[in-house]
């Protein structure tokens, strides 16, 4: 599994920051952070039990790779965006054209002034 889709579900679903080697092999080591006072041995197994997620994530993982992403685009006209914006598809759709519009219509930022 890619390491963009590891550490992906760990910051983004799980709350946890992956730790990496020197090189950037990722470890099998995390990092979280607690809000308060709290026990840390329940934190502790329930950020070891949500581990158990990446199972979840290769399972995922692997049936993508079986469909081809023609077939992944075309189920996106099945999905609704939003009922008045259209489907996952039209979005999809017009994702380039706002991109090209942004960079297109792109001005400098005024200069700010920095504390010094």
């Amino acid at each position: 599994m890619p390491k963009q889709t590891l550490t992906t579900a760990m910051r983004k679903h799980q709350r946890y920051l992956p730790v990496q080697a020197n090189h950037g092999t990722l470890l099998s080591l995390f990092v979280t952070l607690a809000n308060g006072v709290c026990d840390l041995d329940v934190v502790r197994d329930g950020n070891e039990t949500c581990c158990v997620r990446f199972e979840d994530v290769a399972f995922f993982w692997n049936s993508d790779l079986k469909i081809p992403p023609r077939q992944f685009r075309a189920r996106l006209a099945e999905l609704t965006f939003e009922q008045r914006l259209g489907s996952m598809a039209d979005r999809a759709d017009r994702t380039p054209q706002s991109a090209r519009f942004s960079v297109h219509e792109q001005r400098p930022c005024p200069p700010t002034s920095r504390p010094s």
